[in-house]
């Protein structure tokens, strides 16, 4: 997998920032910024160019409600998958952006799904970021929604769950992903001792690929306990949300000897496994494709903090507002052919064919 042809779509405020970081790491990751206010770009205008962002006309944002920003994407939609195809190489997409808020929160699993439906060969990764415990009851409540339509989703490879709540700044959880994720891009690169396994390119690509959750772990050599006992540690003190040892990969990359089968015992692979020494690289452990059914506790969690937060006196979510929304009735487009009714699963002929309408029942609207 070359470095060059991967691309991250940062959508909203959280994904902007993520992917400004991505690139600031990994000077040769393309970037393309999306969003719906333009003041959420200050700061990383070396990155988000005239050339690779889309703000979207008219808008100043979407406070927090999800299906204003689902609406948004179907305005212009037409505009956002233009853009994508001035990039040569889709398959390996990472799409960045926040659960808790309106527009990533909103829009990114939108787009996938229009992904799914527009390109059905193509597959993207996510890395999408966990509220703090503390946020408002709206923000816990895009998260269990945001999920839902995620989970709904055919065309997701892996998907890079973060927790802010690990981290005092949501700032250094988007700089500890960066830097992590440049690690293990450049793997390859490394010089590996001559009796140790070599991660290439294609073990970079499977691990990349593999569907589920998936992680990255900056390991110590210097551990005091045995390897379960660390890697266990590493694991809930890192970013990422990994409730399971089940996984499809797994690769590690250190500068001295694990014990291999301890590390076996850590880990249930389900297909292969890397195992290798350098002299160059830093340690790290990158475990891919853990089912997705593995992070429902965390979910459930999510779940109970919003009940804890709800009172039945308030007044409803936005989610829930209908007189709340920008667009009351969208906009019929002029067509020429009459537009075809489609239904959840079925193929779709041309894209080109679909309406408003059409994309709303699509994304579940």
């Amino acid at each position: 997998m070359r470095i060059s042809d991967v691309l991250f779509i940062g959508i909203g405020q959280c994904g902007n920032a993520i992917t400004a970081k991505v690139m600031e790491e990994t000077k040769r990751v393309n970037g393309l910024f999306i969003n719906t206010n333009k003041s959420d770009l200050q700061n990383i205008e070396k990155y988000a160019t005239r050339e690779n962002t889309f703000i979207v006309p008219a808008a100043s944002g979407t406070g927090r409600n999800r299906k204003k920003a689902k609406e948004y994407l179907i305005r212009q939609r037409h505009s956002i998958l233009e853009l994508l195809e001035e990039y040569p190489n889709l398959e390996n997409i990472h799409i960045a952006f926040s659960m808790g808020g309106g527009t990533g929160s909103g829009m990114a699993p939108a787009l996938a799904k229009m992904l799914e439906i527009a390109k059905p060969d193509i597959k993207v990764n996510m890395v999408a970021v966990l509220p703090k415990r503390d946020d408002s009851q709206q923000t816990l409540f895009n998260t269990l929604s945001c999920w839902t339509d995620i989970s709904a989703l055919n065309n997701v490879n892996n998907i890079y769950l973060l927790d802010n709540n690990k981290r005092r700044l949501v700032t250094d959880v988007n700089e500890e992903f960066a830097k992590l994720f440049n690690k293990f891009l450049r793997v390859p690169k490394n010089q590996y001792d001559q009796n140790s396994v070599v991660i290439d390119g294609s073990e970079i690509t499977l691990l990349n690929k593999a569907n589920g959750i998936s992680a990255i772990y900056e390991l110590d050599n210097n551990y005091k306990d045995n390897v379960t006992s660390y890697v266990a540690n590493v694991m809930r003190k890192s970013i990422f949300v990994l409730n399971s040892k089940n996984c499809q990969y797994f690769g590690l990359v250190t500068d001295e000897d694990f014990e291999a089968t301890e590390l076996y015992n850590e880990f249930e692979s389900d297909l292969d496994h890397w195992l290798c020494k350098s002299d160059t690289a830093e340690p790290m452990l990158m475990v891919s494709g853990t089912p997705i059914k593995s992070c429902e506790k965390t979910f459930l969690d999510i779940k109970s903090l919003y009940e804890d937060k709800t009172n039945l006196t308030e007044k409803s979510l936005i989610e829930d507002e209908n007189d709340d929304y920008i667009f009351d009735v969208l906009i019929e487009e002029v067509q020429s052919k009459k537009s075809k009714k489609v239904r959840k699963k079925e193929k779709v002929e041309d894209v080109e064919d679909l309406s408003d309408d059409d994309w709303e029942k699509l994304l579940n609207m």
